[in-house]
């Protein structure tokens, strides 16, 4: 592991930044620059130890995390750390730097801050996967369902339920039609979806809400004659900076 971290010098004149009270501040610089810290951005630390190397107290902590939770900057959960935005620094390094990050990402124990930095980045793991096989046998069940006669006896409707209810329990009913949702509406635009845009939709779905992806779908179709799932990401990346939205995981 690294000795040593970069510190941009313009973090001091982002609004964001400063808009942070001084003890936040430092927790800040303080979750990318710790020895714990990697290229990948997602690490384990315990509490007592960032309770120790900062000085602030258990409570405070709490809510700082909270803060940068509701803002899409930090993520913590049972020990787990992830900078959001701090393998974006290293999108375009070598392969030997991507592939450290993939074993970086490897080490790390199973749980959701994983599993969201997973499909936030487009690195496929086994739950990755599993959600993306749940996702789509979702949206097949959920077609045929449509097709079926409204006069079912309510034991048919019951065993459908249950049919439509992705296995294992990565996907939510709910998502699976947030990601429905937003697919219908990149259709109407004209975009004829391809096998590859299904995990772009899905990693949208995981970080922004659906009334904002809508909104840049329609923006997409007034100010381009090319609309596509990259355009689309570049909307709402760009209305993200300019703090008119804000992620969301869900």
């Amino acid at each position: 592991m690294a000795n040593y971290r970069q510190i941009h010098t313009q973090i001091w004149r982002d609004n964001w930044f400063l808009d942070l009270e001084p003890d936040e501040k430092l927790m800040f610089i303080y979750l990318f620059s710790n020895d714990s810290t990697n290229l990948a951005g997602l690490y384990e630390i315990h509490e007592r130890v960032i309770q120790l190397e900062t000085g602030l107290d258990k409570k405070r902590i709490a809510e700082i995390l909270a803060r940068f939770e509701r803002e899409g900057k930090v993520h913590y959960q049972d020990g787990i750390v992830w900078m959001v935005n701090m393998k974006k620094y290293h999108s375009n390094a070598g392969e030997k730097v991507r592939r450290s990050i993939e074993i970086i990402v490897e080490g790390i124990p199973d749980c959701e801050v994983k599993q969201k930095y997973c499909i936030y980045n487009g690195i496929e793991t086994e739950n990755t996967l599993s959600e993306k096989k749940d996702t789509l046998s979702y949206s097949k069940s959920n077609s045929k369902s449509k097709l079926k006669s409204k006069s079912k006896t309510e034991e048919e409707e019951k065993s459908e339920k249950e049919e439509e209810t992705p296995a294992g329990g990565t996907v939510t009913s709910a998502q699976s039609q947030k990601i429905s949702s937003i697919t219908d509406h990149i259709q109407k635009t004209g975009l004829q979806l391809k096998p590859t845009d299904e995990q772009a939709i899905q990693q949208l779905a995981a970080v922004f809400k659906t009334p904002d992806i809508h909104d840049a779908i329609d923006h997409m179709a007034a100010h381009t004659n090319r609309p596509n799932v990259g355009y689309l990401k570049k909307v709402l990346d760009g209305w993200f900076t300019e703090r008119k939205i804000q992620k969301v995981y869900s």
